[in-house]
């Protein structure tokens, strides 16, 4: 359950990252 909740942060954190980038190009 564990491993479950930190994948799912991970993939949250790099679908914020990639708002953020995109932006940035902007």
């Amino acid at each position: 359950m564990k491993v479950k909740l930190l994948k799912l942060k991970q993939s949250t954190l790099s679908t914020y990252v990639r708002h953020i980038s995109k932006d940035v190009s902007l």
